[in-house]
């Protein structure tokens, strides 16, 4: 399974490659198909530009099939802790925001860059936020994913923070 597992990450990281290569660096309000959606991706965009962060978000999201309340809790959880990873490193700093459904699952995949230094205990990341105890942000996004049945891998490397989130649509 998890070569399997392996081998779908990295089919959609490719996915996600090409479509970064049709995307803009500068910071235009997002169309996504969900208005909600595009608020929290346009808010993240100008922050990570303050901040001298590439952002990128060729996204499409019309149907996530959850309330947009949790998804945007869900999103926007993820794309603070990326623009927190960001601010790690002091050059190449980045965010890409995967967001893709057909007509089975929704895709989200966030990655950023950072100093690749992850602290855990009992199987949980530590905030560098919170003093070295879990952080909020993660354990939010694990209950909305519970609540959903979503899928939720995090993957990284000494330079790639990596968030992918899998939801089934109902039907």
């Amino acid at each position: 399974k998890d070569a399997e597992e392996e081998a779908y990450f990295f089919r959609l990281s490719k996915y996600a490659d090409k479509l970064l290569e049709r995307s803009t660096e500068e910071t235009v309000i997002p169309y996504t198909g969900n208005s909600a959606v595009d608020g929290v991706i346009y808010h993240y965009a100008l922050l990570a530009k303050k901040q001298g962060i590439k952002f990128y978000y060729p996204a499409v999201c019309r149907n996530h099939g959850m309330q947009d309340m949790d998804f945007c809790v869900l999103l926007g959880n993820a794309l603070d802790n990326a623009v927190e990873g960001c601010l790690t490193v002091a050059q190449d700093r980045f965010i890409k925001v995967i967001l893709d459904e057909d007509g089975v699952s929704v895709r989200l995949m966030i990655s950023n860059s950072f100093d690749g230094n992850v602290q855990e205990k009992d199987g949980r990341m530590l905030s560098r936020k919170r003093d070295k105890r879990p952080g909020v942000g993660m354990a939010s996004m694990r209950s909305i994913c519970e609540k959903y049945g979503v899928v939720m891998d995090c993957r990284y490397d000494e330079k790639v923070f990596q968030l992918l989130f899998i939801f089934m649509k109902e039907g």
